[in-house]
């Protein structure tokens, strides 16, 4: 259920499930092999990148990779791109293509940070938000600071610290 909604929100982007993707979040490295910091997850059709080994001694590993396969749209965490930006500008490294969007998931970022990603890869970032109990689905708007949940995933409310149900915006919750 959850893969429909996000497909549907990449789509608004031009991704297409048969397009590659480059992804920075976690997930089981343990066996990776030498200068190899990656691997190919065909259920999602990405190449999931560790963000954990990224350093000085693996970014031109890392920058190798997506240079050949120049995949136009990246998905994971805000902070693993702007450790890949920042290791890229040190190392005086570049991607010689223009990604398309960067999905930003799991975790919050700023307004500065935002500005750096598109001025440093030149493109779109985007950001929603997905529960992990699937509760909610939300994504983010242009300027990245508001989101807005869709109705149609599942059924939540928004309460006060007394338990009232919150129907106005602006209200913390």
């Amino acid at each position: 259920k959850e893969m429909a909604y996000v497909y549907n929100y990449f789509s608004l982007f031009g991704y297409k499930p048969n397009t590659i993707k480059a992804s920075f979040r976690g997930g089981d490295f343990s066996n990776l092999k030498k200068n190899k910091y990656w691997l190919y997850n065909p259920n999602y059709n990405e190449i999931h990148f560790s963000p954990f080994h990224l350093n000085m001694d693996s970014i031109s590993h890392y920058v190798s990779k997506l240079n050949k396969d120049q995949p136009k749209y990246f998905h994971g965490y805000p902070s693993a791109f702007m450790r890949l930006a920042k290791l890229m500008l040190n190392a005086n490294l570049k991607l010689n293509y223009h990604p398309n969007t960067f999905f930003l998931i799991s975790e919050g970022y700023r307004k500065k940070d935002i500005i750096f990603l598109e001025n440093f890869f030149k493109c779109k970032m985007s950001s929603f938000y997905g529960h992990s109990e699937r509760l909610v689905f939300a994504i983010a708007d242009n300027e990245l600071e508001k989101y807005t949940p869709n109705l149609d995933y599942g059924y939540f409310e928004l309460i006060d610290r007394e338990g009232n149900v919150i129907n106005e915006n602006d209200i913390e919750g």
